[in-house]
Order: structure tokens, then sequence, then C-alpha cells
């Protein structure tokens, strides 16, 4: 069964360091938190979320027995921590806690969300990203997850572009690697391999520079798929197109969209409607496509081919 978690992109984007524990049950404690009932927000409230023993174990691989003080560490660190929020302008911010009180008692775990926390993880309309935690329950690293987060927000687009001081303020690592070398060996490449490794989605990178200082890099995001599947991929498109027009994909896509949009990131919701639009009106170059949408497209289209077997 899937487990999704939904929070809004500043979430994603937000300023915080954790541990790999500490974003799990983090996350868990999203995933709980966008299921509570209530559609407005109960100004004064501290929200609580349940997880069982056996949640823990499945959903994100901890021990309540064996992995007790890991946890309880984790928790405290959690009641410690505070996330910081700053527009793109940089001239607003909010700073909140992560979790406001936790609580272990026989095999359930109890967090504490704070009511000021409720527009990132309820009732999400626009800007949010949502994904299954099973896909990262096998990650071993915190920054394999995070590196996931921010490629899951431009799934569809396929491609990313995120300066570097953007991403050690992200991750708080200005004071930790402040040598871009540091933070390649240490963060990025070990995410890059993990994902490519673990996960159903991933990506390559190119570092871009001003001089000699690389000032930002370009994510390449695409599905792990095997090399087969994406030469049935590219035949099938050629196919596609030898019976049907720009029109008929236009009607085809929509009707993708309209199936798939409860499972699509605002990125992605916007770069398909504009898609639509091209194909519509006979603008659209399908050679420029993201050819992670092509397979996730395809697939829906024609799942009796068995393209993931």
């Amino acid at each position: 069964m899937n487990k999704i978690v939904r929070m809004h992109n500043n979430f994603i984007e937000a300023c915080y360091k954790c541990t790999l524990t500490e974003k799990k049950l983090l996350l868990l404690g999203i995933h709980k938190f966008n299921k509570l009932a209530g559609k407005e927000v109960d100004k004064g409230r501290i929200y609580q979320t349940l997880s069982t023993q056996k949640e823990l174990k499945d959903i994100i691989g901890l021990d309540t027995k064996k992995d007790f003080t890991q946890i309880k560490n984790a928790c405290k660190a959690l009641n410690e921590k505070v996330i910081a929020l700053v527009n793109k302008d940089n001239k607003e911010f909010e700073t909140f806690s992560m979790i406001t009180d936790t609580k272990l008692k026989n095999g359930i775990l109890e967090l504490g969300f704070h009511w000021k926390i409720f527009p990132y993880f309820r009732e999400l309309k626009e800007r949010f990203t949502k994904y299954d935690l099973m896909n990262v329950k096998e990650f071993s690293g915190v920054y394999s997850v995070r590196f996931y987060e921010l490629i899951k927000q431009y799934e569809n687009i396929g491609h990313r572009t995120i300066k570097i001081e953007i991403l050690r303020k992200w991750f708080q690592l200005e004071k930790k690697y402040p040598r871009y070398n540091d933070m390649r060996t240490r963060v990025i490449e070990p995410a890059y391999k993990e994902l490519k490794e673990k996960s159903e989605l991933y990506f390559e990178y190119e570092q871009n520079t001003q001089g000699r200082k690389v000032v930002s890099i370009t994510l390449d995001i695409k599905l792990n798929i095997r090399q087969k599947e994406q030469v049935y991929i590219n035949k099938r498109v050629k196919d596609y197109f030898n019976t049907h027009t720009l029109k008929h994909f236009s009607e085809d896509l929509y009707t993708y969209f309209q199936n798939r949009k409860e499972h699509l990131s605002t990125e992605d919701t916007r770069y398909i409607t504009g898609l639509i639009l091209g194909a519509k009106n006979g603008t659209l170059n399908i050679k420029l496509m993201s050819k992670t949408l092509l397979y996730n497209f395809f697939d829906w289209l024609e799942p009796e081919l068995g393209l993931q077997t």
C-alpha cells in the first residue's frame, strides 16, 4: 500500500539540517499529519500524530526496541530544531520548531505539530510535492532523501538548476563545507550514487562555472529504467506519431493529466499544461519533452504492454 507524503514546496526548500533518522521520523509524522481530519487550522492547538510500532518498522525501517536510543535522540533533536523559511526576495522569513513534543509508549510514537506548520502539510492546493515514503525507506544518507525531494519537484520537467550557495543554505552547510570540492565529495556525489543505485528516480549533474568557480549544478532528472525499456519508449514514440497527430497527442495527454493530476507536483502540472497547449497549437517539439514524462505517459496509455516487467 502506498504511503504518500505531501508537503509544500517551501518546506522542501527550507533551511534546516538533520540526520537520516530525524528526517525519516519527520516524514512519517508528516504522512500522518496529512491525513488528520479537519480542513481549518485551530490556532493554539498542538496536532498529535500517532505511529504504531509496525508502521515505524514497515515504512521507515526503525525498530522501537532495537533502535530505541536512536529514536529517542532523534526525537529530542527534532524538539530542538528550528526551520527557517525565507522568500525568494530575501525580504521575508518565518521560523518555527519542527516538532513541539514527542512520546513513545507501548510501541506508539507520538509527535506533536504546532498549528503554524499546518499550511505546509494540510489542504495543499498549489506549489506542493508528493511521493511515496517507501521510495526512500532504503536510503542510508539524509542528503539522498533531500535530493530526491528536490528532483521529485521537477520530475516531469526533467531538469533543474540550483545555485551552490542556495544548496548550502537549504542544507545548512555554509560552515561545514565552504569549499565546493568538499561539498561535491561529501554531499552531491553520495546522493547521486545512492539514488542511481536504489531509487526509481535519480539525476546526472553538470557543473556550471564562472571563471574557475563552480556556481551552480544542473540536475538532469532520469527514471531508473533499463536500456531496453528506453529503446522501447523511443520506438513507441515513433509508432505513435506514425498514426497520430499532435492534436491526438494533446487529447491523450490531457486525459493522462486528468487521471494523474493528484499525483503530480505543481511544477509538473504547469509543465504538462504547457505541453497540452503547445500540442493543441501544433508548436510542441516532442524531441524536447522529458523522457520521464514520455515513459510515464506510455506506461499509462498502454499498461497491458508491461513496461515494468
